[in-house]
């Protein structure tokens, strides 16, 4: 329920925005669909489900009960930082929560860097891992 033009982030917009394949060319959504339709030859599709997929480290800064307060922070971390920074809903125990993630790393190290830095700004982070 995005109100005048504001888009609740889904797991989707992390693969809008592009993934990185492995020759590290980075694939819009579509592109990576038919790239996994189009298989070299002598690949079978059992074998490029076999080929490990690198994880991928999320940043989430905060979760809170007002969708204003999520808000709030998504464009102060926005502004500072110059990230893309998304507010997910969800719910639990009945209770609808609002997570801000604020990227979505390959490299741990640079997820740890930058968690570091907001932590020292008084924001509570948790990296979590895909």
């Amino acid at each position: 329920e995005a109100s005048s033009g504001e888009i609740y982030a889904t797991e989707e917009i992390y693969i809008k925005k592009g993934i990185e394949s492995a020759e590290g060319e980075v694939l819009l959504k579509e592109e990576a669909a038919e790239k996994e339709e189009s298989l070299p030859p002598g690949d079978t599709e059992q074998s490029a489900q076999a080929k490990p997929t690198p994880p991928v480290y999320h940043l989430q800064v905060g979760v809170f009960s007002s969708r204003e307060n999520a808000l709030q922070v998504k464009k102060e971390i926005e502004e500072d930082y110059g990230l893309s920074v998304y507010v997910k809903e969800f719910v639990i125990e009945g209770q609808k929560r609002y997570r801000v993630q604020a990227g979505v790393f390959k490299d741990k190290n640079n997820a740890e860097k930058l968690a570091r830095e907001l932590r020292l700004k008084g924001y509570p982070t948790y990296i979590s891992q895909d």
